[in-house]
Formats: C-alpha cells, sequence, structure tokens
C-alpha cells in the first residue's frame, strides 16, 4: 500500500489515515482562534491548538492560536504538501515541500485538528487522541 496519494481519496492503513493532500499547495493562511491553512484545491486544515513546526535545520518553533502565537507558520504560505498523515492515535503529520513539518498531538480536553478535504470527507482529531472520519 503507498504512503502519499494526491487528490482522490484517503487511504486507511491499521494506524493511520494518508490524507489526501500531497500536491496541494497553501494558498492562504487565516488566523483567529485557530490557524486555518486553506489549499489550492479548497481543502482546509485548520489548528485549534499548540503545535509545531519543525525546519529542515533541525530547528523547531511552536505555534499557539489560541494566542495569535502564529509567526512561524507564514513561512507555509506558497509551500506544497509532500505528505499528510492522520495517526489514529489523534496526532497530525503535514510536510512540505520545503522540507517542513508541521506536527499537532492530541489534546486531553479539545478537539485539537481537523481536515476537510476536497470531496466532502473530514477527519477530526477528538480530545484525549482517536480521530473521528467522515467519508
Amino acid at each position: 500500500m503507498p504512503d502519499m496519494t494526491t487528490v482522490g481519496d484517503p487511504v486507511e492503513l491499521p494506524d493511520r489515515w494518508i490524507l489526501p493532500l500531497v500536491g496541494q499547495q497553501v494558498t492562504q493562511i487565516h488566523v483567529s482562534y485557530q490557524l486555518g491553512l486553506m489549499l489550492d484545491s479548497g481543502a482546509l486544515v485548520e489548528l485549534e491548538t499548540t503545535a509545531f513546526i519543525r525546519w529542515a535545520d533541525g530547528g523547531t518553533n511552536s505555534i499557539n492560536p489560541a494566542t495569535q502565537d502564529v509567526a512561524p507558520s507564514l513561512s507555509l504560505f506558497g509551500t506544497t504538501v509532500t505528505d499528510a498523515t492522520a495517526y489514529k492515535t489523534g496526532r497530525l503529520v503535514l510536510t512540505f515541500d520545503s522540507s517542513t513539518n508541521l506536527t499537532i498531538d492530541p489534546h486531553p480536553r479539545y478537539e485539537a485538528w481537523n481536515i476537510t478535504p476536497q470531496g466532502g470527507s473530514r477527519f477530526v482529531a477528538m480530545p484525549g487522541g482517536d480521530i473521528a472520519v467522515w467519508l
């Protein structure tokens, strides 16, 4: 089974979902009490709790949408998703063509992230771990 997929259907593996975001470019970033990444297909990635950006040089920055401390995420504008994995534990890892990773773990009390890919499916990190999936 492949580890990556392009726009189309999500792929379920025993421990994770491969999300159909590969090859899509970040065309808009919005900030409220969430950090939203709009992709050129119309897919939307929304982060609601602290996440981490890991740079190609090994450095790491945290981002916190609740306090609008998201400046490092602006570097994702114009980058293209090269891998999009949602682990069934609730962890989300997005990798971009800039060799940057965006990682967000589940929150014990809140939905940490949600993704609405093109095509009507939806993925939500549930409080405490696990993922709710609508296909």
